[in-house]
């Protein structure tokens, strides 16, 4: 399956591998797990790591035996692959936007021949997101920017990485992912709009505790720092 790719995984503290306290988390949400876990362990005798990948492949990871006292999505859906969404607390926001190079002015701009656009796979959230955005369009536009899709990626920051290197003239992502991107961030329609929710669970007793804190008011406050809003 094309998505089963190898994860990146970030380290922060020192205390051995015996009290890391593992968090798995959306790739679009990397930095925010990263932020709230160097708040966490400020406080804690644990270090964090945080894998971070597509929402539905890390999921699947774990049913396969990966280690994770946390789950973190950037939809519900993908909740159901380890059977957790009833428990999971939504706890994040982020708007779908556009991510353009020069080429493309406007949002309409997509629909134009020859415009070469990137979107994550329908298996993650950010592929989902995007195509019941384009849902709301009316179906001779939807279509016309669908067959102007390039690329499948396997999580959201796959699908800006296109953008950026040059290999795609513009791709759907969230909002937070372009915080530090000099790419232009263009709006969908007012009725096509659509923002990701972010979920997160715990499987241990400790990722009970990471989980309540991400609730918190400093959990808040590292993700508010990167442009993620509370849910609505």
């Amino acid at each position: 399956m094309r998505w089963l790719l190898p994860l990146s995984v970030l380290l922060f503290g020192c205390a051995a591998p015996e009290a890391e306290l593992a968090v798995f988390a959306a790739a679009s949400m990397a930095d925010g797990a990263a932020a709230i876990g160097a708040e966490y362990q400020a406080g804690h005798a644990q270090a964090v790591t945080v894998t971070h990948g597509g929402s539905d492949m890390l999921a699947f990871q774990i049913t396969q035996g990966a280690k994770a006292d946390v789950l973190i999505t950037a939809d519900l859906d993908a909740m159901d692959i380890v059977g957790k969404r009833h428990d999971a607390v939504a706890f994040a926001t982020s708007e779908l936007v556009v991510a353009a190079d020069a080429r493309i002015a406007d949002f309409t701009d997509l629909a134009e021949p020859g415009v070469k656009i990137a979107m994550a796979a329908k298996e993650v959230p950010a592929g989902r997101y995007a195509r019941a955005a384009l849902a709301k369009l009316d179906a001779e536009t939807a279509e016309a920017i669908l067959e102007n899709v390039v690329t499948e990626e396997p999580n959201v920051r796959s699908a800006l990485a296109k953008v950026t290197l040059g290999e795609a003239d513009a791709a759907f992502v969230y909002n937070t992912d372009l915080r530090d991107s000099k790419l232009k961030r263009i709006e969908l329609p007012e009725n096509a709009s659509r923002r990701a929710t972010y979920y997160i669970v715990a499987f241990t007793p400790e990722g009970n505790d990471f989980k309540a804190f991400a609730r918190t008011s400093p959990g808040r406050d590292a993700l508010a720092k990167l442009g993620f809003d509370k849910p609505q």
